[in-house]
């Protein structure tokens, strides 16, 4: 996918090799997007693919696995928006409301590679819909630990890319580790953040999030 490796742990047969592979995480992207994680099975997946279940399971053990494919995915793909997309911005405040705007899932183009026909848009409802769902499982086996640790790794780097913008925008500011961690937390669960601060569900509600967060920056 664009480039990124993913490592062998978040499948069992590399789904870029194959155009099963390819339509499989595409439809589950889709699914999950339209009607929840909780309700996604394998078994519908196949079904959406008018294959059999047994196909499904050369590629990933269970429905978790697959999704931390797609947060793997989702956290690489991020990482890469934010340095490559704000690189050409003339000042650090540009920067960051870009890197707010990928990180709110309101910087919307086409995904490459395996979800070429999922907007980003789509694709942060997806990572954000079962995330924390699925760590708690992933934490509870010992199968995940490699996962995890990809994931955590990119996540932390893409706290330390965010804290870096925002120490240039204001050096002087303090505590930028508590507000890079909170605003990661609230752009994977944006409804804590929302309904703490009266905000509406949706485009619009993401929008004024990211907003708090620019002036809370860029308007000391």
């Amino acid at each position: 996918m664009f480039g990124i490796d993913i490592p062998v742990g978040f499948y069992l047969r590399d789904p870029t090799g194959s155009g099963l592979g390819r339509r499989m995480v595409a439809k589950a992207a889709e699914m999950i997007c339209q009607n929840g994680y909780p309700s996604f099975t394998l078994k519908k997946l196949a079904f959406e693919l008018l294959s059999v279940e047994a196909s499904i399971y050369r590629y990933f053990s269970c429905k978790d696995q697959l999704y931390m494919y797609l947060a793997a995915n989702y956290w690489s793909l991020v990482e890469f928006r934010i340095l490559v997309y704000t690189a050409g911005y003339a000042t650090p405040f540009d920067k960051f409301r870009n890197a707010l705007d990928i990180l709110f899932g309101l910087s919307n183009d086409r995904v490459p590679g395996l979800m070429s026909d999922i907007d980003f848009v789509t694709f942060h409802q997806v990572a954000r819909d079962g995330y924390y769902h699925a760590m708690s499982v992933a934490k509870k086996s010992q199968d995940f630990a490699d996962t995890l640790e990809f994931i955590a790794a990119k996540t932390n780097k893409v706290r330390g890319i965010i804290g870096t913008i925002m120490l240039e925008c204001r050096p002087e500011i303090n505590q930028p580790d508590m507000i890079v961690r909170a605003l990661l937390d609230h752009s994977i669960c944006p409804d804590v953040g929302l309904l703490s601060m009266g905000l509406p569900s949706g485009r619009n509600g993401l929008s004024r999030l990211s907003a708090y967060y620019y002036d809370l920056i860029a308007k000391p």
